[in-house]
This record gives structure tokens, sequence and C-alpha cells, in this order.
């Protein structure tokens, strides 16, 4: 696990001495949102959880529906931040508090397991916003396969429903998403 900083700005020897001091970052610090966002930030990593970063990139398309989703609008230093969320399982708002530690594959060249950032960005929005959802649904492999429709229920709390055809009865029906009682708490994420 490494702190998002230390993904997007590692440490180098900027001074040319030699030596590579703690506050020795090439560029300064990882932003949070850095020239707006869109849909090109995102980049799946290891984790089947295309349904939702789909979901994402289409709020993404919508200026400030991304950035009303967090609390903190700036890097935090501390690594503390809070992400609101529609949680359907208590039918309201909840704020999710998460660290900007993420899984990568290795501590000395560390690359996120799951989603990263655009590597022209290098924003931590999108690593966030996945740990968030992760967090919310109980774990990242809680988000292994879902409907994109979920995702942005969750993300605007506004009802969503998919249409089917139903070719017996030569009609659109519609297929409603509900949260599966028997796995509320542990996989209730699709």
């Amino acid at each position: 696990w490494v702190r998002g900083n230390d993904i997007l700005a590692p440490l180098e020897d900027v001074n040319g001495d030699g030596k590579i001091e703690a506050n020795e970052r090439k560029g300064g610090h990882a932003h949070l949102f850095q020239d707006g966002v869109t849909p090109s930030d995102i980049c799946q990593g290891m984790l089947g959880d295309c349904w939702l970063l789909s979901a994402i990139a289409c709020m993404a398309e919508f200026p400030g529906l991304i950035e009303n989703l967090f609390s903190e609008k700036v890097f935090s230093h501390r690594g503390k931040y809070t992400i609101r969320l529609f949680n359907p399982s208590v039918n309201d708002f909840v704020h999710v508090t998460i660290d900007d530690r993420f899984p990568c594959t290795s501590k000395e060249n560390p690359t996120p397991m799951f989603t990263k950032p655009n590597p022209r960005g290098g924003e931590l929005w999108t690593m966030l916003l996945e740990k968030a959802f992760a967090k919310l649904c109980g774990s990242y492999g809680s988000l292994e396969g879902g409907y994109s429709l979920w995702g942005l229920h969750v993300m605007t709390g506004d009802p969503v429903v998919k249409w089917h055809r139903d070719n017996k009865a030569k009609q659109w029906e519609p297929f409603e998403l509900r949260i599966d009682e028997e796995k509320e708490g542990t996989d209730s994420c699709s």
C-alpha cells in the first residue's frame, strides 16, 4: 500500500547533489484535480470494474459533477479524503472517508494495481473514487462485475432504470436495480 503522492510525485534528485531528500519531488506534490475532470483521466487496472469506470466516465462528461462528490477540493497532505455517495441500503447519502494509500505492484516502482490516473494528468481523484466505492461495498473484490446504472445511482442518488425488450409480449419493460437483502453488507454493489 503506497501513498498517492509517492505514486504520482515520486522522490527524485531534483537539485543534482546525488542525494534524495524527503522534500525532493519533481513537480511538487500530486494533485486531486488538475485542469478539470475528463473521461480520459481514467485508466482501468487489474480489477474487473469497467462498469464502475464507465459510470465515472459518464459523470466526468459534465463539469463539476465529480468534483462535487469530494469534500476536499485540493490535495491533502494528511492523505485523508471524504467522498459523498448515495447508499441504496439506507436510501440516503453517506460520507465515505478514506486515506490515499493504494495497493501497488511494488514499493520501489509503485504502479497502482487497480484504477490508475492517466499518466499525462497524474490526478488522485480516479483512484480515490474507486477506493470510496470499494469501502462502501466492503472491498475491492466486491467491485468485480456490476451495472453502470448502479454506479450512476450511487454517485447521483437519482433513480435509475434499464429497459429491456420482451420479444414474446413485443413490448419494452423496465428492469429495476434493487439491493439484494441477502448480500447486504457484504457484496451489495450490483
